[in-house]
């Protein structure tokens, strides 16, 4: 598998998610391959089979997808018309459904064009044996589309673009209706039980022919309270709206008429799972601090053997037999690689307007230990240091890596983790305020996924892959010597566990996300850990937590994203008495939470800043911030100093920081 899963967008029997969920959707996809090298040690037996087999469910039947994003308002209806009864041949240029495109060949290696269907191109290069293009192209995205005439029943949509006809799928059904193209041609639509192989259970699909390729856009049933079946009118907007053309090399190029347009985040593969297999994913894995890097890093574990890394903002990841994942390793090459959506210069402009220029975005991670002392990492591995409250920044030392937290307990003691299988130690150390780094002498060992410290404590959350559970550990920060808790937390079936560590007031509490909120542990004053239920357990979403105190804490909810929730929709959890229960409230997104005092709370997605000062009652947007708008997702880093100070990275590097609980903010001008 490559760094994007496959079966959290796509699997034909996970739930739906509705598109009222996109942000959520998103930020789990641009998160998730900075995680699934260590993931693959993660999956049970149960994950296995469902990622492999919605993988080759993808393979045989719809292989190549695109996304699209619609706004559909109502339109006159069309008149019906029959469709053809002749169809083309399945061409011999393909192999079950999936492109085998032409090559050339230069200096002794294979020179293989790649088009994807937003007209983004890429070009690989490399040794006969490979025999990339004869794998053929195949693939899969999620796609969304937003809100319809104002309507709050949001629709998401998934594009199937394969290389077969409309015979190789339906056989000789005939449609249950047919719309008019933008030239009068007919545009059939099915139900998907007249498919050969229906790809989605109750999936219909309106299904155009362009050429030798296939586009089918699958319409959805009604999802708890969401209707995802599109109107009539609706579907004449697609037929109209939605055209292809193929390029030179033979590939699909997909054009939209307003209302539509197409987005251009791709995932797709060359080859078969199993087998060997060359996975590409553009604008969804790469680019930002966490992800995987242009190191090319071997994984080997239960769940594949393979190699992954990123040229630009595109992900790569070859699976299959060792001569493959060497040759891919070492002698692949990739050009025209898809620019990083996130800005990556790090020299500052100087301006003659009056307007100031935009900070540098360079920071990953970020750590206080007073209201005047922090430090940052930046994307080059830089460790810099502030002394005045982030107003000016010096360099201090070097991590040599971005692909790390920082965490620091005091001026002299610090560390940096990494939560992804690289070839990074554990941990790394620093005794000297961040100037020299070591590894970390630990008694446990595979990935720290969170790792935090409170009151002159560091605790560690830690993988047992033979007993496939979380595991606590703690030790003085100044002194590391570790005690293992005997309290042991579940991971969880989905493929892309996470941790979160959460502490104020000498109380502590740990939550579990594996697509839902999996499960959670609270320390009392007394440093025990016991088991604990966290906030948006039974909502069938993730959640984000931050505590005010020992007693107040306030989570971020994004409900009914794996299912059908009593109340879904995005909303933020109170709680006044240390966790025991809370209290619902609606909010406008769902995001990253940080608490300043019992009153004011910041929920963060995105490149905004919303603020409540009623406990999480109501939220408003922070005026006067200018954030890069290519900034996306949730931030990459937050939390607050003390009741007023606090800090926001985002995911284009650029910080911010307030001194008045969020009220305003400053742009942070990096080293």
């Amino acid at each position: 598998m490559s760094g994007f899963d496959f079966g959290a967008l796509c699997d034909p029997d996970a739930p739906e998610p509705g598109s009222h969920h996109r942000d959520a959707v998103e930020a789990r996809a641009r998160e998730i391959s900075s995680k699934t090298r260590r993931n693959r040690t993660l999956l049970s037996g149960v994950a296995v089979v469902v990622v492999i087999a919605a993988v080759a469910g993808i393979v045989t039947t719809r292989p190549d997808h695109h996304q699209l994003i619609v706004t559909d308002p109502s339109s006159t209806t069309a008149a019906a018309t029959t469709v053809p009864t002749t169809q083309p041949t399945t061409p011999r240029s393909s192999i079950d459904g999936r492109f085998i495109p032409p090559t050339t060949t230069e200096n002794g290696r294979v020179v293989l064009p790649v088009t994807f269907p937003d007209g983004e191109h890429i070009t690989l290069r490399y040794p006969h044996e490979m025999r990339v293009a004869q794998l053929g192209l195949a693939g899969a995205v999620g796609a969304n589309w937003p809100v319809v005439n104002g309507s709050p029943n949001c629709c998401s949509r998934y594009v199937g673009i394969t290389y077969q006809t409309i015979a190789d799928v339906y056989g000789d059904a005939t449609p249950v209706h047919v719309y008019r193209g933008p030239n009068g041609e007919p545009v059939p639509y099915f139900h998907s039980s007249q498919a050969l192989k229906p790809v989605r259970p109750q999936a219909d699909s309106l299904v155009f022919q362009f050429g030798r390729w296939l586009v089918q856009v699958y319409d959805l049933p009604k999802t708890g309270q969401f209707e995802l079946r599109m109107t009539d009118a609706q579907r004449e907007t697609w037929a109209r709206g939605l055209t292809g053309t193929v390029d030179d090399h033979g590939y699909l190029l997909l054009h939209a008429a307003a209302p539509l347009s197409i987005a251009n985040t791709f995932s797709g593969s060359f080859g078969a799972t199993p087998g060997n297999a060359l996975e590409l994913a553009a604008h969804i894995a790469c680019g930002r601090p966490e992800s995987a890097t242009s190191v090319r890093s071997r994984f080997n574990d239960p769940s594949g053997t393979g190699v992954a890394w990123c040229a630009g903002d595109l992900h790569l990841s070859a699976t299959g037999k060792k001569p493959f994942i060497d040759l891919a390793a070492s002698e692949l090459q990739v050009t025209g690689a898809i620019t990083q959506a996130s800005p990556t210069t790090e020299t500052t402009t100087t301006t003659t307007t009056t307007t100031p220029a935009v900070p540098p975005a360079n920071a990953v991670s970020a750590s206080f230990v007073s209201t005047n002392q922090g430090w940052i990492l930046e994307k080059d591995g830089t460790v810099a240091e502030t002394t005045d409250k982030g107003t000016s920044w010096s360099t201090v030392g070097s991590l040599g890596s971005s692909d790390l937290t920082i965490r620091f307990a005091d001026p002299t003691h610090g560390f940096a983790f990494s939560n992804q299988l690289t070839n990074q130690p554990v941990a790394l150390v620093t005794t000297d305020g961040g100037a020299t780094w070591t590894a970390m002498n630990t008694p446990f060992s595979g990935q720290i996924y969170a790792l935090t410290i409170a009151s002159g404590t560091v605790y560690a959350v830690t993988f047992d892959s033979n007993n496939p559970k979380f595991r606590i550990w703690s030790s003085p920060a100044d002194n590391l010597s570790w005690t293992e808790d005997p309290i042991t937390i579940p991971v969880g079936a989905g493929p892309d566990p996470s941790v979160q560590l959460v502490f104020n007031g000498g109380a502590g509490w740990l939550v579990v996300v594996n697509r839902t909120v999996i499960g959670g542990a609270q320390m009392s004053t007394t440093g025990h850990w016991s088991p604990w239920t966290p906030p948006c357990a039974t909502v069938n979403g993730p959640t984000n937590l931050a505590a005010w105190n020992a007693t107040d804490l306030i989570a971020s909810c994004d409900e009914g994203v794996w299912g059908s929730p009593p109340n879904p929709g995005k909303a933020v959890y109170t709680s006044h008495d240390a966790g025991a229960t809370f209290q619902r409230h609606d909010a406008p997104v769902y995001g990253s939470v940080a608490a300043a005092d019992p009153n004011d709370a910041l929920l963060v997605t995105d490149n905004t800043i919303y603020r409540s000062i009623d406990c999480g009652k109501t939220w408003t947007v922070v005026e006067g911030l200018t954030v890069d708008s290519l900034a996306a997702g949730r931030p990459l880093d937050l939390g607050f100093t003390s009741n007023t100070q606090g800090f926001v990275i985002f995911p284009n590097g650029q910080m911010v920081m307030t001194y008045d609980s969020g009220a305003t903010w400053n742009a942070v001008t990096q080293p």
